[in-house]
């Protein structure tokens, strides 16, 4: 995910990094001075303005990049924004208005998370009781339970519901989970407890072991089959 920071706070920049860096483990945030080089071509791309105390200048930041429909803009500022200026960079086109930054971890990834499914058309990965976002990299369980995942945990839960009945090897799940990093079957075996634990019962899905060979992804207990769907929200 790409994350573009317009400002010259540079403890913003590394505050926001450590923030999504707890969510999206592929983030990129870059500090930009030159309004020139903010690049507006990717979709998926996210524009963080550090407000300024002159308001017509960060209205006039938000006006500008508003005027891109791909560009999700966020506001943010160490210090305390009135609210008369939040009124006016929310009217000039901003997404969100954040103040009092870094906010608590859980309350910040969850408004972040929030931005991404409201702007972005992604793809639901829907089986038994859970609802994967792919783009979001979110897990809702029972229609409104959100379960927080590790990066790692959530490439796992994704493979598996996407090739769900099938047992998937242990190499291709650490090949999938884990990228080009070298693991072991002991570290997938650890994933898997954590992932079972955080998931509970739920979300009418079991993780199944398939001795010397692999794991699957099934419906809990007695419960019919039902075939993964994808949607668009």
């Amino acid at each position: 995910m790409k994350v573009q920071f317009v400002g010259k706070h540079e403890q913003i920049t590394h505050d926001l990094h450590f923030l999504l860096r707890c969510r999206w483990d592929d983030v990129e945030v870059a500090r930009i001075e030159d309004i020139e080089l903010v690049d507006t071509s990717d979709p998926s791309s996210f524009i963080v303005i550090g407000y300024d105390c002159y308001t017509h200048q960060t209205v006039s930041l938000v006006e500008q990049f508003h005027l891109d429909a791909r560009c999700v803009v966020l506001v943010i500022s160490a210090g305390r924004i009135p609210v008369a200026a939040q009124v006016a960079v929310l009217r000039a086109g901003a997404d969100d208005v954040w103040d009092g930054f870094p906010p608590d971890t859980a309350l910040g990834i969850a408004r972040f998370v929030a931005l991404r499914r409201r702007t972005i058309a992604e793809e639901v990965l829907r089986y038994r009781k859970l609802n994967i976002y792919p783009e979001a990299r979110e897990v809702i369980v029972g229609g409104n339970e959100s379960v927080r995942l590790t990066p790692a945990e959530f490439r796992l839960l994704h493979t598996l519901a996407l090739h769900h009945e099938r047992v998937l090897t242990f190499d291709h799940l650490m090949d999938t989970v884990w990228e080009e990093t070298t693991t072991s079957r002991s570290a997938l075996r650890k994933l898997v407890q954590r992932l079972r634990k955080k998931l509970g019962r739920h979300a009418g899905v079991s993780i199944e072991s398939q001795t010397g060979v692999g794991y699957r992804l099934m419906p809990a207990g007695d419960e019919t089959l039902s075939r993964p769907t994808m949607l668009h929200s």
